[in-house]
């Protein structure tokens, strides 16, 4: 059974366009540009940071970022946002310019690679990390409307948090199975969560102190000390990356019994070098006390806290960064009866007011374009706690307790680039904690006092392989209750065989010391009595074994987006800390001892699912969609698809041109349409791989621009404008670059297909209307893309060539505009630099503008279009003056010295030092030697400044000569058009970039044609094949395309917006082409081969023909030309001075 499906979708314009970078003049800088990859639309609020050294900003609105003032050298940069996947890049930072780097970034319904550092202390993405992290956002924390950390955790899998005490609160997390103290609880990997604070530790932090939770389930001693058997909570504080503010208030409410309020903010303030910033952070929160049972006694308390902490730093230079932070808190929880009483009024209270003050500094310091880092750190905790435990009215059962926790330490991390075996990072540390209680409860005769004092020492060595991650490590702690130090060793593997699938197998062992730990500090009133616990004499540490397995799963299935983690641990504990009941003492209070067990063994598996169902219908401003069928073996499924910028309406309009067609029918009418639109040139030829190539950049050639108009059911043109945003009446186009397309695509539509460009002509008006600027590089609105003013020779090259039929006086005043004029924010539309180019003949070098000496040139003949233009539409001399004066700019960039085009600084001086093998810089994609030919409109007046056609003839020449040499620095890279260079080995002649690609043909001018035929058919005998490799460069939207187009006939545009094609040499023996008018041009050189390549002889309509060039009006009227070839060149044909074709220079001394 067929199924005819009808999808209306709203199209998104995804041309796979390359970004034409161009380094903008300013050093020691990073500018970048974050995007959504396939629709190009801005991400605004990214996270950027610098891999290793802790630097970071966000996007701005536009989606750009920028570091600035930085050293030289290479960085990685890793760039994260909500509902995209991160992306990391490397960048190579140069004094001379600015480095732009783009992050097309793919959307992913919830995060698998977030960046993590508990599994190694060390940055790294949680799919390469070599244990299971499992991350808490900060989005979390808002769908889950969290006011503190132990709300939060309890959304994720594998942990448990209970709530051991009804009368104060006290919580505690179980991971994998194992109690509250089996976990280490850190603050931005330090233990400073001291025993007395992990009582109600994990309600006392808000999560608007929270960048992240990283939580690694299974033992982590080897890494983090004590206490880390069951698994870490890490506690990832707010770093300042930007400047903003935030504030939040919140009011909830239980059962209608129980309110309630949590108010919060958040400052961050941040320096526009980012060497420094602070952020800000001030939480309250107030809740009643809830009842459930209306017994009178809480079954959560009544809290009243307060924080506030900031966190800060500075770098004294690039490579170092210090970071200061400090969180106070100020706490009151009460639980039990009688709430308006004091607590020794009451039946039963359990109440804590806490006042804690903690704080940290470190040190990081990075060599070797932040391969290597030493890191010193110091944080400091003190906590004073009041506190009451008491039952039946009891005046004794007050409390003081003061606690101070302390660490300092250092750490190494290297990257080593081979290890043995494989490139590995290293990390080594030494620390050392301290930590001193003095816990006084008068009414339970408790006076107690307990001195920690751990020196530790720990080192891993992680190797990176391909597929591999394998790491192995150990720590050692000294601890003063222990008699003998600890060794705790841990071996990591993780195999990921792709992106989407991570299988891990781990062993770690782990302890606890015999020391006082949370719940030892906590009397729990249970029936009125007190119940204390104490520590045995002789009371051994714990020791740990940990080993777990996973597979870590995500995929695409039909609708859905899943992430499927399935985890297996086992962990054996020997020396096991248990209670026992030892009665009662003197003073009536239950008294329970820990003592060491034989041991338990605790397993079990974690079964972690995500699913994101994918809706049928997406609203956004970019929108796609995935559609599956099940189908039955032979079954078809027929899909019929329409699509519109427009409206729904509008792609059911155009669903209606398919009519009742079959696919089959349908299929036949596509190549029925290529056929007519290919068969305009009809080629004769016995190579087939000839006529392969020919038809191939023919069909890439016709592909540009695209259309982006529709007709409406009145049947009118109209499209959706990408300027304004409105529909409107009439054509538009787009996906196109007119620095590439100026020089033969758009006269090949001239020539071939007017009509057609007659349309373009007339969106290039409309463009102009609704944006006030012509298109430089439309992709589909203005696109801040390459150099020129080039659509100037669009525009004066279609009307030159007899277009007509549009608004040509729209069009004038466009080109005008273009010259004084830049776009507000797309530098690359009108002329960037006008001001200086229109005042002193020139963009100059040093005035912070890239790329001026290629601007220039290109002014300068865009400048003589608009002459021609306005010649041609009877301006007059007045107005046109301007614009002939500016078409010698060239002139004022040529130096006489090396007869090369040199950037020129604002006071009349050239560039200095200057490298004419220097790509970029002064020029676009090329050096000295590619650009210093771009003189299309007086090729003359440039043989006239190289000293005549002798020398002239010498340079180009050289140009072959030279072997493929380079100076890379600017870009900092060797840029693939580089690269193409050296492969092609036709010495530094470039043809897989546009700017020399004119150069051969300018033999013609200086007497020397048979040259050019030479060359050319080296170019395209060598460059151009029908193999999966056969194309020579940059496609550019048709241009490198349409070169080999019109090489192959034989002639080509050297200068858009004269009458004149150049002539080369024909590559086939017959060749017609069926004009738009009806004529047709006969080519025939029947004594073509690979051999001969040199023209001996040409006949127009029969008669003999010396000149270099053809004409556009000879072609439009149907000539016949007959080409004589031969392998040996005819030196007299074509050197004749009125051989030549056009430059401006002799027009002027004409007029003279």
């Amino acid at each position: 059974m067929k199924q005819y499906i009808l999808a209306l979708v709203l199209a998104v314009v995804s041309a796979s366009v390359a970004f034409a970078v161009n380094p903008i003049k300013e050093g020691n800088m990073i500018s970048g540009h974050v995007i959504v990859k396939g629709t190009e639309e801005n991400i605004p609020y990214a996270t950027v940071l610098i891999i290793g050294s802790g630097q970071g900003t966000v996007s701005n609105e536009e989606g750009q970022f920028e570091f600035r003032k930085l050293p030289a050298g290479k960085y990685k940069l890793r760039v994260s946002a909500v509902g995209y996947k991160t992306q990391e890049k490397e960048v190579t930072v140069s004094k001379d310019f600015t480095a732009v780097i783009h992050f097309p970034m793919e959307e992913e319904s919830f995060m698998t690679d977030e960046v993590v550092v508990s599994a190694n202390r060390n940055e790294v993405s949680r799919k390469a990390a070599p244990v299971v992290v499992n991350v808490m956002s900060t989005k979390l924390f808002e769908m889950v409307n969290s006011t503190d950390l132990a709300k939060t955790l309890n959304y994720q899998s594998g942990l448990r948090v209970e709530n051991n005490c009804q009368n104060c609160g006290f919580p505690q997390v179980r991971i994998n199975g194992l109690e509250g103290p089996y976990s280490q609880i850190l603050i931005n990997s330090r233990p400073i969560i001291s025993a007395l604070s992990g009582v109600y530790g994990l309600e006392q932090i808000p999560v608007n102190m929270i960048e992240r939770v990283e939580v690694v389930r299974g033992g982590g001693s080897a890494l983090f000390g004590a206490n880390a058997v069951g698994g870490t909570i890490n506690i990832i504080t707010k770093d300042p990356i930007n400047n903003s503010f935030q504030v939040s208030s919140m009011f909830s409410n239980m059962d209608g019994k129980s309110w309630e309020q949590y108010m919060g903010g958040n400052v961050s303030l941040v320096a526009k070098d980012n060497s420094y910033g602070i952020a800000f952070y001030e939480s309250y929160r107030n809740r009643n006390p809830y009842d459930r049972d209306g017994d009178g006694f809480s079954e959560l308390g009544k809290l009243n806290m307060n924080t506030f902490g900031f966190r800060a730093y500075y770098r004294p230079t690039h490579f170092s960064r210090i970071n200061l932070e400090y969180h106070t808190t100020n706490e009151l929880r009460r639980g039990g009866n009688k709430f308006d009483l004091q607590p020794h009024e009451t039946d039963i209270t359990e109440q804590t007011k806490h006042i804690i003050n903690s704080g940290g500094v470190s040190y990081d310091l990075f060599w070797k374009e932040y391969k290597h880092k030493i890191s010193a750190y110091t944080s400091i905790q003190h906590t004073d706690r009041n506190s009451y435990y008491g039952a039946q009215k009891n005046m004794n059962a007050y409390g003081k307790t003061k606690d101070l926790t302390w660490v300092a330490g250092g750490m190494y991390v290297g990257n080593m680039d081979n290890c043995f075996f494989a490139p590995a990072t290293f990390t080594g540390g030494l620390e050392y904690q301290n930590n001193s209680l003095h816990d006084v409860m008068t009414g339970y005769h408790r006076d107690m006092k307990q001195d920690v004092r751990i020196a530790s020492a720990f080192v891993q060595n992680e190797w990176k392989m391909n597929q591999f991650v394998f790491l192995a490590g150990f720590r050692l702690d000294d601890h003063n209750l222990i008699d003998n130090p600890i060794f705790s060793p841990r071996l990591n593997l993780l195999y990921k065989p792709s992106d989407k699938l991570q299988a891990r197998i781990t062993w770690s062992t782990g302890f606890r010391a015999p020391q006082a730990y949370d719940e030892d500090l906590h009397v729990t009133a249970v029936g009125g009595e007190g119940v204390l616990i104490k520590l045995a004499e002789g009371l051994k540490p714990e020791h740990s074994n940990s080993i777990s397995g996973s597979i870590d799963w995500t995929a695409n299935i039909g609708h859905f987006q899943t992430n499927l983690l399935l985890e297996g641990f086992y962990t054996g504990l020997d020396d096991v800390f248990v209670l026992e009941d030892m009665g009662h003492d003197e003073n009536g209070n239950k008294v329970k001892e820990r003592r060491n067990g034989n041991g338990a063994r605790v397993y079990g598996v974690n079964l972690d699912g995500k699913i994101d169902p994918r809706t049928t219908e997406a609203g956004a401003n970019h929108a796609g969609g995935i559609i599956g069928f099940h189908t039955l073996r032979g079954e078809q499924v027929n899909v019929r698809v329409a699509s519109s910028f427009i409206s729904h309406e509008q792609a059911e309009l155009n669903l209606k041109e398919l009519g009742g067609r079959t696919l089959e029918e349908v299929a036949k009418a596509g190549r029925d349409e290529w056929n007519r639109v290919l068969g305009r040139i009809e080629v004769q030829d016995t190579d087939l791989d000839r006529l392969r190539t020919f038809y191939s950049c023919f069909y890439r050639s016709v592909l540009f621009p695209r259309s982006f108009y529709e007709i409406d059911a009145q049947g009118q043109v109209m499209h959706y404008s990408p300027y304004n945003g409105e529909v409107l009446p009439g054509y538009m186009f787009t996906d196109t670059g007119f620095w590439d397309t100026f020089r033969c695509l758009f006269p090949f539509l001239n020539l071939m297909y007017p009509s057609m460009n007659a349309k373009m002509q007339e969106g290039l008006a409309n463009t102009y209307k609704e944006s006030g600027f012509l298109p430089e590089w439309a992709s589909p609105g203005h696109r801040g893309c390459m150099v020129g003013n080039n659509s100037a020779s669009v525009v004066a090259d279609a009307w030159l060539k007899g277009l007509r039929g549009y608004d040509i006086e729209t069009l004038w005043e466009a080109v005008k505009s273009g010259t004084e004029n830049v776009h507000p924010n797309v530098p690359s539309t009108g002329r960037l630099g006008h001001e200086y180019y229109n005042k002193l003949g020139y963009v100059p070098y040093n005035v912070g503008i890239n790329e001026n000496a290629a601007r220039t040139l290109e002014y300068a003949y865009d400048d003589w279009c608009i002459y021609q233009l306005g010649l041609s539409l009877g301006k007059s001399k007045k107005e046109l003056a301007p614009f002939a004066k500016r078409a010698l700019n060239y002139r004022n960039l040529f130096d006489s010295d090396y007869k090369l085009m040199r950037g020129k600084n604002e006071d009349g001086t050239f560039q200095s030092p200057f490298n004419p093998l220097k790509w970029g810089d002064a020029f676009t994609e090329g050096n000295s030697w590619h650009y210093s030919w771009s003189v299309f409109h007086d090729p003359q007046g440039l043989i006239d400044l190289m000293g005549g056609k002798d020398s002239f003839n010498q340079m180009m020449d050289s140009v072959f000569v030279l072997p493929p040499v380079f100076d890379e620095s600017y870009y900092g890279s060797v840029i693939h058009e580089i690269r193409e260079m050296q492969i092609m080995n036709m010495g530094n002649y470039a043809h897989g970039n546009q700017p020399i690609q004119h150069m051969i043909y300018l033999y013609n001018y200086s007497s020397q044609p048979w040259k050019a035929q030479y060359w050319l058919r080296e170019v395209m005998e060598r460059m151009y094949n029908a193999n999966p490799d056969g194309y020579c460069g940059d496609e550019d939207n048709g241009q490198t395309s349409a070169w080999y187009v019109f090489s192959a006939l034989g002639f080509y545009p050297v200068c858009p917006g004269t009458d004149q094609y150049v002539l080369g040499a024909p590559l086939f023996r017959s060749v017609r082409l069926h004009l738009e008018n009806g004529k047709t041009v006969a080519i025939e050189a029947p004594e073509n081969s690979r051999a001969n390549r040199y023209v001996q002889k040409l006949t127009v309509d029969g008669v003999d023909y010396t000149r270099n060039y053809l004409t556009h009006e000879q072609l439009m009227n149907g000539s016949s030309l007959r080409f004589t070839m031969d392998n040996v060149p005819n030196k007299q044909r074509g050197a004749g001075e009125e051989d030549a074709p056009y430059s401006f220079s002799k027009t002027l001394k004409k007029k003279k």
